[in-house]
C-alpha cells in the first residue's frame, strides 16, 4: 500500500472581476494560507477603481465550480504590480501557480504593457522557481520589505521592451501611499 499523497493539479478558472464584495473573503483565504504582501490589507480596504483581484476557480468532477485562490494586482498603462498569488494548499502550487502568472503574461501582451513586477519573500522558494521557470529575473533585494524578512523584486520584461525601474518605485509608492 503506498502512501504517497498526490496534489491536484486542474486547470484553473480565472475570473477578472473588480470585487470590493469579495474582499472579506479574500481576507479570510489570506489570513488562512499566510498573510503575503504588507500592502494588500490597505488596497482590500479601498479597492480603487482600477484595482484589480482574479479569483481562481477550480472545476470538480460533477462540473461544480470552486474557489480555490486568487491572484491580487494593480497595473499602469506600462506594468502590472502583483501583490498576492494565493492557492489552497490541496492543489500543486508549482503547476497551478505557473498556469496564473503565464495567463498574466498573456494579458500583458494584449494589453502592450511593458512587464510585471513582484515582490518575493526570500524563503518562498516555489514561487521564486515557477517566476524563474516563466522568464522572470530578480533585479533588486528589498531589506525587510516583510517586516522581519526580505524581499526579491523580481520582473517579467516583454519582448523587445524597457522598463525604468525606477518611475516605476516612484509611481507604485505614490499610489499605494495616498
Amino acid at each position: 500500500m503506498s502512501t504517497e499523497v498526490s496534489l491536484y493539479t486542474p486547470i484553473l478558472n480565472l475570473r477578472w472581476m473588480k470585487i470590493p464584495e469579495y474582499a472579506e473573503e479574500i481576507k479570510r483565504i489570506s489570513e488562512l494560507i499566510g498573510f503575503r504582501h504588507p500592502l494588500l490589507s490597505n488596497i482590500l480596504k479601498d479597492i480603487k477603481e482600477d484595482d484589480c483581484i482574479a479569483l481562481l476557480r477550480v472545476e470538480d468532477s460533477r462540473k461544480k465550480e470552486s474557489f480555490c485562490g486568487y491572484v491580487a494586482y494593480i497595473w499602469s498603462d506600462k506594468w502590472i504590480y502583483i501583490l498576492d498569488l494565493v492557492i489552497v494548499p490541496e492543489l500543486n502550487e508549482f503547476e497551478a501557480k505557473t498556469q496564473v502568472i503565464r495567463k498574466l503574461i498573456s494579458r500583458l501582451k494584449q494589453r502592450n504593457r511593458n512587464c510585471i513586477i513582484i515582490d518575493v519573500r526570500e524563503t518562498h522558494f516555489i514561487l521564486q522557481t515557477v517566476l524563474k521557470h516563466c522568464g522572470f529575473k530578480a533585479v533588486k533585494i528589498l531589506p525587510d520589505f516583510f517586516k522581519g524578512e526580505d524581499a526579491f523584486r523580481m520582473i517579467y520584461l516583454a519582448k523587445g521592451k524597457n522598463f525604468p525601474l525606477k518611475s516605476f518605485e516612484r509611481e507604485i509608492n505614490s499610489r499605494l501611499t495616498t
